[in-house]
């Protein structure tokens, strides 16, 4: 009896359209079944957690790829420092045209996190777990780049205001100066060594 052998699913390095409706998306050279697949993949991930969430998900799969296409992140998807995510305007409304941005996965998480405050014991485990651990190199740059241009309305703006209404100052009650030659010394070599890796990088 012949043995039967699976068929591979990939295209060979040409055009491919994307979707099976009548208004198809166009996703560049080398695009394979494969790759289309996992980008169905994720946003049928994305609409399912938008739909545990209660919030409406309006996008069609070929209006959501073309949004991250003209983005020109679709490669950097994901959640980490360097990664990028779809979200909300001010985590308002459904995902649909117009109200959806593609923004760095830690900025999204700095806007969740307006307003809200964290317990104790979980700021201190995270900075337990930080402590020491140092950015990846351009990872300054990227967020930078990303903020650059960016409009924060006014509603942001008090928001932000309300959060650090009532903070204590790091240096309340604390002596600042004057400083002790080595410890000047420090504080310059510090400095130039962070410019020196910046203009190296």
């Amino acid at each position: 009896m012949a043995k039967r052998t699976r068929a591979k699913l990939t295209q060979p390095k040409s055009n491919y359209f994307v979707g099976d409706k009548a208004s198809i998306s166009f996703v560049s050279s080398g695009c394979t079944l494969l790759d289309t697949r996992k980008l169905r993949n994720a946003y049928c991930s994305q609409r399912l957690t938008s739909s545990k969430r209660s919030i409406p998900f309006l996008l069609t799969f070929e209006e959501w790829l073309r949004i991250w296409m003209d983005s020109g992140h679709l490669d950097e998807r994901g959640r980490g420092s360097e990664k990028y995510v779809m979200a909300r305007h001010e985590d308002k409304g459904g995902y649909s045209i117009g109200n959806v941005k593609i923004i760095m996965w830690i900025e999204n998480v700095r806007e969740g996190l307006v307003g809200k405050k964290r317990p104790r014991e979980v700021v201190e485990k995270i900075s337990a777990k930080l402590k020491g651990k140092k950015k990846p190199r351009g990872w300054v740059e990227k967020v930078v780049a990303a903020q650059r241009g960016r409009f924060v309305t006014f509603e942001t703006r008090k928001k932000l205001s309300a959060v650090g209404m009532g903070r204590i100052p790091w240096n309340k009650g604390k002596l600042i100066g004057p400083f002790s030659e080595e410890h000047k010394n420090r504080i310059s070599a510090s400095v130039r060594a962070h410019f020196s890796r910046r203009d190296h990088a």
